[in-house]
């Protein structure tokens, strides 16, 4: 039985409630881990920008997601409630950020500095209990709520533009160079918010020099878990909203400047690329700490873990750029089947 709008959205809530819970406690550990007495700058900076990052991925890809799960029916309403979802409001405040996806990112964020500011003063003796309470119930029900505000929205707006096609033109165009930009940026502003801090931890002293096998260690092991990360997080997927997006006439074929078929690297298997990368990620962080340490150069975390963390963002870029790929051709068959067993059509007539 094909549920309801209501009904499927309650799934679509729990589902994005339960993927971004483990996130969120991961950095929450991360946090209280890696930065010692953090101050109030570190605690908005750290948290607002993973709340930030959460909404702008959530709302990049709404538009696409959307008009594809009411396009292949993913669902089904009757006119009745067709008319009742049109006349629901919306809160203003969010009529202006939620369509554009920095803009809600920055309310995010500000929301986050709100809630930051006050608890920051009434809880400083025990930080660590926020910051584990706001990642473990208010920023994923923050992400949840703008969720389900930017799911009313888009629905509304793929009825209205059903029913006045005239009207109904789509001028935006979606192109790797600024999904990639965009995740690289937020994936860096996480990355330092969490990492740089860790220079006041004991292992990280660089009192004894670059060439320390202490911290040689303690770099490497930093640098694999970083490694790691990106890698994850490179994987996400964007390709129901790559379908809808196809549908609306935003992504076409010029998408990719690249070949589709990729390149010779592309045709390694993942696991043989990943083993590439950690050998090239060793090598590198060791020869980068002794060579900082033959240079004698000035002793700065920031510095030397900035210049070690260029390449792994290159392996995350190409990582991307693949899984990105792969996505646009898998949604392209999508849509292609979508238009040759003509269901899109049917589906936006009834809805």
């Amino acid at each position: 039985m094909i549920p309801s709008f209501e009904v499927y959205l309650r799934k679509h809530l729990f589902s994005v409630f339960v993927f971004i819970l483990p996130m969120t406690a991961f950095f929450a550990a991360s946090i209280t881990r890696n930065i010692l007495d953090i101050s109030l700058a570190e605690l908005v900076v750290s948290l607002g920008v993973m709340s930030a990052s959460l909404i702008y991925a959530l709302l990049r890809d709404s538009r696409g997601y959307w008009f594809y799960v009411m396009c292949s029916v993913k669902l089904f309403d009757s006119k009745e409630r067709r008319k009742q979802y049109m006349e629901e409001s919306v809160p203003p405040i969010l009529v202006k950020f939620l369509p554009y996806p920095v803009r809600g990112a920055l309310l995010g964020f500000v929301l986050t500095a709100l809630v930051c500011i006050p608890a920051y003063a009434l809880f400083q003796s025990n930080i660590h209990i926020f910051i584990f309470l706001f990642c473990l119930t208010l920023q994923p029900k923050l992400v949840q709520f703008t969720a389900k505000m930017a799911a009313k929205m888009q629905v509304k707006r793929v009825i209205d533009s059903v029913e006045n096609l005239a009207m109904h033109e789509e001028r935006s165009r979606v192109r790797v160079l600024d999904i990639i930009g965009m995740d690289l940026l937020f994936t860096m502003l996480i990355n330092l918010a969490l990492v740089l801090p860790i220079a006041r931890k004991p292992a990280f002293d660089l009192q004894h020099g670059y060439g320390n096998p202490a911290f040689i260690v303690a770099f490497l092991i930093l640098m694999s878990i970083v490694h790691v990360l990106l890698l994850l997080f490179a994987g996400k997927s964007r390709r129901f909203a790559m379908t809808g997006e196809l549908m609306l006439g935003i992504l076409d074929k010029r998408f990719m400047k690249l070949s589709p078929s990729g390149g010779a690297f592309f045709k390694l298997s993942k696991l043989r690329r990943c083993v590439c990368y950690f050998i090239a990620m060793t090598v590198w962080s060791i020869v980068l700490c002794v060579g900082f340490d033959m240079l004698d150069m000035q002793r700065n975390f920031a510095l030397i873990y900035l210049v070690g963390l260029a390449p792994l963002m290159l392996c995350y870029v190409v990582e991307r750029f693949d899984v990105l790929r792969r996505d646009f051709l898998a949604a392209q068959d999508t849509h292609q089947r979508l238009v040759a067993i003509g269901e899109n059509q049917p589906a936006i007539t009834e809805l």
